[in-house]
């Protein structure tokens, strides 16, 4: 799975979290080097990267729940990538949510 920063994702978590689970926007990709550094803090920062590579590593994302701070997770808990809203709007065929709504004549 190819994720980028900027993407939406849902993150499997232990603990007591909705549906062990958590949601939120990546701000950094950070790739391993070295097998001691599990979550790529002393490696390479990356704007994408696909998970079936298999590397070690982490990303950093936020979401309403950690302001100012972020969370962080292993790229093997990243359950899946969420299409964003203007995807969603595209895909149906809807006004893009930061256009105006057209009016009708017959309203």
């Amino acid at each position: 799975m190819l994720v980028k920063i900027g993407d939406y994702i849902s993150v499997k978590m232990s603990g007591n979290y909705v549906m062990n689970y958590r949601y939120g926007t990546i701000t950094n990709i950070q790739i391993g080097l070295d097998k001691s550094d599990i979550a790529g803090e002393l490696g390479v920062k990356v704007k994408e990267y696909d998970t079936d590579l298999k590397y070690l590593g982490s990303v950093l994302f936020k979401n309403d729940d950690s302001f100012p701070d972020e969370f962080w997770c292993y790229f093997d808990q990243i359950e899946e990538v969420h299409k964003g809203l203007n995807d969603i709007e595209d895909e149906l065929g809807l006004p893009k949510s930061d256009e105006p709504t057209p009016i009708r004549e017959d309203e």
